[in-house]
């Protein structure tokens, strides 16, 4: 089973062309907390749950954009 923790998925997201910025304007996380994550500081569970569905977010904007390409 492929389980991403927080630090894998703004890894994932940066990876994609995210900057901590925009992770950060678009969960509300302060970006040098965004930073500390993707470094390896343990979260707080209210951003856990917060990284959680903006990834799931950009996962469904991700295949909705990939299904209208392949039209």
């Amino acid at each position: 089973m492929n389980t991403f923790n927080a630090k894998d998925k703004l890894l994932s997201l940066i990876e994609r062309g995210f900057t901590e910025r925009q992770i950060s304007e678009g969960t509300g996380i302060p970006q040098p907390t965004i930073n500390r994550i993707k470094n390896g500081r343990e979260p707080r569970e209210t951003y856990v749950r917060v990284i959680d569905t903006y990834f799931a977010q950009q996962r469904r904007v991700d295949v909705s954009h990939s299904n209208q390409t392949s039209l």
